[in-house]
C-alpha cells in the first residue's frame, strides 16, 4: 500500500502495522491503518442516480485504475515496500505456504497459474487421503466393533 501511495494519487490510508504471519502475538494476520472518513460505495452505490454511478465508475476505472495499470514489475508476487520490492505472496486461494509449496516471486503469469494448480492438486491429494484414512478406520472400528476410535467430525 505504500508503494501505490508513494508511486500514484490514489488515496491510500496509511498503513501503521501489519503482520501477514499467524503465529505472532494476536494470533492472525492483520493490519493497523488510518480510517479514511466518508461513506462506503456499497452503502451509497443504491442511493446514486445513473449519473452518478457513471461518475463513480469513471473515476475507479479511468483514474486509479489507468495508474495502477502503469505500474510495472519484473515478477509476480507481493510488493512488500516502498520501493516495490516483490517478494512471494502472502497469501492464496489455496494456501501454499500451508502445503509446503513455493509462493514466488513468479518470472511469469505461466510460472504463477502452474504453481495455483499444482497447489490445488495436492490440496485435493491431501484431502482425499484424509477422507480415504476416515474410512478405512471407519471400516477397521466396524470390523472390530469398537465406534470409540471412529472420527466423531466429519
Amino acid at each position: 500500500m505504500r508503494y501505490v501511495e508513494t508511486h500514484t494519487s490514489t488515496p491510500i490510508p496509511r498503513v501503521h502495522l501489519a503482520e501477514f504471519d499467524s503465529t505472532n502475538a494476536v494470533g492472525t494476520r492483520f493490519m493497523l491503518m488510518d480510517r479514511i472518513v466518508g461513506s462506503s460505495l456499497g452503502k451509497v452505490w443504491p442511493t446514486l442516480q445513473p449519473e452518478g454511478r457513471e461518475t463513480v465508475v469513471r473515476q475507479l476505472a479511468g483514474s486509479f485504475q489507468a495508474e495502477l495499470l502503469k505500474l510495472e514489475f519484473p515478477v509476480l508476487g507481493s510488493v512488500v515496500d516502498e520501493q516495490g520490492i516483490v517478494g512471494s505472496l502472502s497469501c492464496s486461494c489455496t494456501h501454499p505456504p500451508l502445503l509446503g509449496l513455493k509462493c514466488g516471486p513468479f518470472k511469469s503469469t505461466k510460472d504463477y497459474m502452474l504453481a495455483n494448480i499444482y497447489a490445488e492438486l495436492k490440496l485435493v491429494q491431501e484431502r482425499y487421503k484424509e477422507k480415504k484414512q476416515c474410512e478405512d478406520r471407519k471400516a477397521l472400528t466396524d470390523c472390530l466393533g469398537d465406534t470409540s476410535l471412529q472420527d466423531t467430525q466429519k
